[in-house]
């Protein structure tokens, strides 16, 4: 190879670590694996043709046949077939699964998650906002707006079910006169005659009693642009009380 100062390096395979001078502490395992290195340092690539193209850049750890080959930025990680195999001078970069990271080619402080086809199911963006399904996350957390969506704990494996609480955060402990954070519940934007609704449901009644018979859930409270509903699937008054008389 044509290194000339670069020291505690380790190569294991044809072409490893090929193009290092003076760059030190770099891992190459496989095939051409950091084969462009030249000045780059403490890079870890194990896999063929992983971190191939690096030159000078430091910290980034490569896992996997191609992975971040083409990476010039700092401090990545991509684990898997081809991860952030696309991602050029992007930096602190976490790609998992086999995704190549196009999106984000250039971008810095990015997290990935994908499957083995590729298909993106996690991004946790600079901001911190993750995303499910949505590579445009504009919340803290955000769900893919084209299908419903659904947020909720499990049936028990163990007689009765655990409770779900849902609170925004106190005031400092020990401060004076400080307000509580509010709690916002939103249904979703409608454009021209639509509108949207908020549900509220509970069991109807119960099951038969003594036997294991799931009881039903009904809508026991609506709200909606038109009104407050009580008892009533389409309140038509501001506040609507149906009995059922």
């Amino acid at each position: 190879n044509f290194n000339s100062s670069g020291t505690a390096n380790s190569a294991f395979g044809y072409r490893a670590l090929y193009l290092t001078s003076t760059g030190g502490s770099n891992t190459g395992v496989g095939y051409e694996a950091l084969y462009t290195n030249g000045g780059g340092g403490s890079n870890t690539a194990v896999g063929y043709a992983a971190l191939f193209t690096n030159s000078a850049s430091d910290y980034n750890t490569a896992i996997g046949t191609e992975s971040l080959n083409l990476a010039t930025g700092a401090r990545n990680t991509g684990i898997g077939y081809r991860a952030g195999s696309q991602i050029t001078t992007g930096a602190n970069n976490v790609v998992i699964g086999s995704n190549t990271g196009s999106s984000i080619a250039s971008l810095n402080n990015h997290i990935l998650i994908s499957d083995g086809s590729g298909t993106e199911r996690i991004r946790i963006d600079s901001s911190g906002n993750v995303g499910i399904g949505t590579t445009g996350a504009s919340k803290n957390l955000s769900f893919a707006g084209l299908t419903n969506q659904s947020v909720g704990m499990e049936r028990s494996t163990s007689n009765g079910g655990g409770n779900l609480t849902i609170n925004a955060a106190g005031a400092q402990a020990g401060s004076i006169d400080k307000a509580g954070g509010n709690l916002y519940l939103s249904s979703g934007v409608s454009t021209g005659g639509g509108q949207s609704t908020i549900f509220f449901q509970t069991p109807a009644f119960w099951g038969s009693p003594g036997t294991s018979t799931d009881s039903t859930m009904q809508n026991k409270m609506i709200i909606s642009s038109q009104g407050i509903g009580i008892g009533s699937v389409d309140p038509y008054y501001n506040f609507e009380i149906n009995s059922g008389g």
